[in-house]
């Protein structure tokens, strides 16, 4: 029989690999609760920093006026990123004039854009 330190030892071990194997994920979340849009967003390519083209945060929630900022786009994301889940609930004021939606993919140089 093992002993109750070669037991407590091995338990240990066992947990530390677990921990260890276990891998970091990265994860980017915005609730737009701070106000204002974070460094990780980014509307229209050649646009000034802080002209945001009709994009602004109205208690929590993202919202485009077109009359700011007719045709503009606001984008997060990374290159690297290969696998990952969208998630928002989106409500349109109207429904002319190609309200807008979510796009996969904008090339920022281009604007070539995939759904």
């Amino acid at each position: 029989m093992m002993s109750r330190n070669v037991r407590t030892s091995i338990i240990t071990i066992m947990l530390a690999l677990i921990v260890l194997s276990v891998q970091q994920v990265d994860a980017f979340l915005d609730e737009f609760e701070r106000g204002k849009f974070g460094d990780d967003w980014a509307v229209d390519q050649n646009a000034p920093k802080n002209d945001l083209r009709g994009w602004s945060i109205d208690k929590g929630e993202v919202v485009y006026d077109p009359a700011k900022g007719a045709n503009s786009r606001l984008m997060t994301g990374e290159q690297a990123w290969k696998d990952y889940t969208v998630e928002c609930n989106i409500k349109f004021m109207t429904a002319d004039n190609y309200p807008g939606g979510i796009r996969t993919y904008v090339d920022a140089e281009t604007g070539g854009h995939y759904a």
